[in-house]
């Protein structure tokens, strides 16, 4: 080896000698070795070129390394040959091949050249990790399997579709029988078996990572329009087989859109179509793939439909509020009304509810949102001054927390109406799509210096609740119904509700406890130190006040 590169070599060693050495060293790191000329053709290989490439080793000798570079990636190829001519090494970098269906298979790729005037350069690539491959802005992926969820993939699936200029098509596949073996398997060969699937998918997308999933055996993934599917399913139920050689639940299904259209329609309304499509598909245990339109202009035809849909019911406040008293453990008074949104569904055909789904999931329920508050606003107007039933709470989403020309609205509007300072509270749903919750408490303390309480709803859900907590500064937090259900089954359960209770209360947060249906769910939240319930036990949700006066139940609060 030269000197110059910091290295040395044995006396008298030849190139061999040497080119073995580095071969051993490096399949400690790589699944292919390519000794490659300064003409960039492959003088040598070693490793997995047959599985990677669908090639033989000594097929490739003589052959252009771009025919294993994914198109896109060639000029890429040619910088990093001019780096090496440069400095005699390349570093680790990410460069997309081409395996033997056609898919994309994201790789690291790092070299050495003994001697860059003369050459060859010796190549080392592995795979890259999900964690190695590159996000978009704002998408969600798994760190474990490398997928995306719903709305990470209907938008980078959008602008790839977009810029890649050539066929491609969203390909949904579902493996419907995929429960009854994942339920007789330990966590651990669950675990295994999910990232195997979902290698499967991710490697026969664009780039090795346009590639989603939306539920459980159900995925999305963008790929070149010439893509074998059948082996794509094939390998798919390979994989299956692994942990059932019945083959009983091999059963793969799929329907593909095709990506054209003819560059008439941008990049945010294919991406809206797409999630119209992908929600169905996670959410619907019905959802017949054979429904599927099959280019993208059906798709958008949509997403247009509710979207319009959806602005028509903000626009003609089609909606009430329906009201749910939060009851105090300690007096048996209302504390506040919470106020939940009830649509008109007179109209034949149309489902509001599902617009408002769609809002969520697609980045628009902050419009609804702010509709809402002004509802709530309406209905304090026309409260009697004195009453002592004059508290409603707006939910919002932790979308349109983080949506600034939101925050502005909101804050304005209530500027307007600072009569209702006390009188209107605010809950937080959807914590989960809060991202940066910095920001996110910088919103909730706009409110508090307002004069406006904050709840967090939907806490003790998951590990993330505790995290909340100590991040956002809120005034109450909303104990899930599943979570207080939990907790009733046993003293275990109880001791850690007791020990919620208490730690809100140490940092001068009040809790409610929600869908308490009964007089057992009541006392043992008065035992487990809750501040405040709501359920049914106090009367299902109603637009009029006198509903709740007197309190139906409320003789049953402990006093």
């Amino acid at each position: 080896m030269s000197a110059s590169h910091g290295t040395a070599s044995a006396p008298g060693e030849t190139v061999r000698q040497q080119r073995d050495r580095f071969a051993a060293m490096a399949f400690t790191w790589a699944h292919v070795l390519f000794e490659v000329g300064t003409d960039l053709r492959v003088r040598h290989a070693e490793g997995l070129t047959d599985v990677l490439f669908g090639r033989q080793k000594a097929a490739l000798t003589g052959r252009p390394l771009h025919e294993v570079v994914a198109p896109r990636d060639h000029a890429v190829v040619d910088d990093l040959f001019g780096m090496a001519a440069r400095l005699g090494r390349i570093r680790e970098e990410r460069l997309t091949l081409t395996g033997p269906n056609g898919e994309q298979v994201p790789m690291i790729m790092a070299g050495y050249a003994f001697d860059p005037d003369a050459g060859p350069l010796y190549l080392a690539l592995r795979k890259a990790a999900p964690e190695e491959l590159p996000a978009a802005a704002g998408d969600h992926r798994d760190p474990e399997t490398g997928l995306l969820d719903a709305e990470g993939f209907a938008r980078l699936a959008a602008e790839r579709a977009k810029a890649a200029g050539e066929d491609a098509e969203v390909t949904l596949l579902s493996l419907p029988r995929l429960d009854a073996v994942t339920q007789a398997l330990s966590e651990a060969e669950r675990s295994d078996l999910t990232s195997r699937l979902a290698d499967t998918v991710r490697q026969y997308s664009v780039g090795g990572d346009t590639a989603g999933q939306v539920a459980d055996g159900r995925y999305g993934m963008l790929h070149g329009a010439g893509t074998d599917l059948d082996h794509v399913k094939g390998e798919l139920a390979r994989v299956i087989r692994g942990v059932d050689p019945t083959g009983s639940a091999a059963a793969v299904e799929s329907a593909s859109v095709a990506m054209d259209d003819d560059g008439e329609m941008d990049e945010q309304a294919v991406a809206r179509g797409l999630m119209v499509t992908l929600n169905r598909f996670g959410s619907e245990s019905d959802f017949k793939l054979s429904e599927l339109s099959r280019n993208v202009e059906g798709l958008v035809d949509q997403a247009v439909s509710q979207v319009e849909g959806f602005k028509r019911v903000v626009k003609d406040s089609a909606f009430t509020v329906a009201l749910q008293p939060v009851v105090c453990v300690r007096t048996g008074q209302i504390h506040h009304f919470e106020g939940l949104c009830r649509f008109d569904t007179s109209q034949p055909g149309e489902s509001p509810f599902e617009y408002l789904r769609f809002a969520e999931e697609t980045g628009m329920i902050h419009t609804f949102d702010l509709a809402m508050v002004r509802k709530a606003i309406e209905w304090l107007r026309g409260r009697p001054v004195n009453s002592p039933h004059s508290s409603i709470a707006v939910n919002l989403s932790g979308h349109s927390v983080e949506v600034a020309k939101f925050a502005q609205s909101l804050f304005a509007l209530l500027d307007r109406n600072d009569w209702t300072r006390g009188k209107l509270l605010f809950e937080i749903t959807e914590s989960a799509r809060m991202s940066d919750l910095d920001a996110a408490n910088a919103f909730i303390q706009g409110l508090r210096r307002r004069g406006h309480a904050v709840c967090l709803d939907d806490f003790g859900a998951g590990a993330a609740s505790f995290q909340y907590l100590s991040a956002l500064e809120v005034d109450i937090v909303k104990l899930d119904g599943s979570a207080v259900a939990n907790a009733r089954r046993g003293a275990q359960g109880r001791a850690f509700l007791c020990a919620l209770t208490e730690l809100c209360r140490r940092v001068g947060t009040e809790t409610i406890a929600e869908k308490i249906d009964d007089l057992d769910g009541l006392r043992f939240c008065a035992e487990c130190g809750v501040d405040h319930v709501q359920g049914f036990l106090f009367g299902k949700p109603s637009p009029r006040v006198g509903d709740f006066v007197p309190l139906p139940n409320g003789h049953l609060v402990p006093r």
